[in-house]
């Protein structure tokens, strides 16, 4: 099973490669189990490299909980970059949407009809990309 990265922003964000990153449109039946999830009303799919989202950080976790040192040891050098680096271009592809509020949803293959766990509120410019990761199935809320 694939992590699968779900954003969704009150005006619609550029299809296509964006660096490392995928941005496709969402099929009406995912979107159908996506929609009770979101508030925002146009909802994309970000995959990296036109794959899954496995490339960012993420945890399976009941609550949310802060990054700690060596949380993520065993991912090697080249991993830990790519993490740092996709993160980077995620803020970088919501920026212009901040304004409005962006919601991201990750979740697993298969479980784009489960509600979130919970909601996480954020400010984007307070993300560092280094120590940042998801917990998957809370909806995150990202805002200026």
């Amino acid at each position: 099973m694939c992590l699968l990265l779900y954003i969704a922003t009150a005006a619609p964000v550029k299809l296509g490669a964006a660096g490392k990153l995928t941005v496709e449109e969402v099929g009406p039946g995912v979107l159908q189990q996506l929609r009770p999830a979101f508030s925002k009303p146009e909802v994309r799919y970000v995959g990296v490299e036109s794959r899954c989202s496995c490339a960012f950080r993420h945890v399976n976790a009941e609550e949310p909980m802060e990054y700690f040192d060596g949380m993520f040891a065993d991912e090697g050098e080249e991993k830990r970059a790519e993490a740092i680096a996709v993160m980077t271009e995620l803020l970088d592809l919501v920026h212009d949407h901040l304004q409005d509020g962006v919601e991201i949803y990750p979740v697993w293959s298969g479980e784009q009809g489960s509600l979130p766990k919970g909601t996480c509120g954020l400010r984007a410019g307070e993300i560092r990309p280094d120590r940042f990761f998801f917990v998957e199935g809370f909806l995150y809320t990202l805002r200026a």
